[in-house]
């Protein structure tokens, strides 16, 4: 394992490379922990853990807001393709926002079409305290399966640094004990503009 190296941001590398590089990683399960900030290139990793992933995703963001989503088009079509696949999406959210987003309509529209394949929910304080204890501050993730991740080092908006690796169970048995264990006693998420009922 090659701890902390990084792959190239894109001031080195074509965006095309960078995605080959990511996607190459993700099918070979590497296990490479490598950097990873900038949101355009988070939403391709994420992108990535979804898309690799047979099973179920986990993950943990600030809200809905657009901040990484907006910034490349992987994210939403692998979120999309791995619902119609029958993959199971669980997703915690630290603040409820005004529904403005497009990734907040998205994600609306497939939770009313895939009821038991995604899963949204406000973070209340208890989940927030659980990520805290287990992992030692309320940081963002995203679980793909037991082995794929990435993790944000610290929340700071725009900025979205991160450590990831498609193969570090090690790490991902941590990030899933602190979703799972407060995660079903979170309220779900319903926008006012949803027709899905409580």
């Amino acid at each position: 394992m090659v701890a902390h190296e990084t792959i190239p941001n894109t001031g080195e590398l074509n965006i095309e490379d960078y995605i080959t590089a990511i996607n190459f990683l993700a099918e070979s399960k590497s296990d490479f922990i490598f950097n990873n900030s900038k949101p355009e290139l988070a939403a391709i990793v994420m992108a990535a853990i979804i898309n690799y992933s047979d099973d179920e995703i986990r993950i943990y963001d600030n809200c809905l807001n657009g901040d990484i989503s907006n910034q490349h088009s992987s994210l939403l079509e692998s979120i999309m393709h791995s619902l119609e696949s029958g993959k199971k999406i669980k997703l915690a959210l630290q603040k409820e926002i005004e529904c403005k987003s497009e990734i907040c309509k998205t994600l609306t529209r497939y939770q009313e079409e895939f009821p038991k394949g995604l899963d949204i929910r406000i973070a209340n304080e208890s989940f927030r305290k659980n990520i805290k204890d287990v992992l030692g501050k309320d940081i963002y993730f995203i679980v793909g399966d037991n082995d794929a991740y990435r993790m944000e080092t610290e929340n700071v908006p725009n900025i979205r640094k991160g450590i990831c690796s498609f193969n570090g169970p090690d790490i991902t048995k941590k990030l899933i004990k602190a979703f799972d264990k407060e995660f079903k006693n979170c309220l779900k998420y319903i926008p006012a503009t949803s027709t899905v009922s409580a």
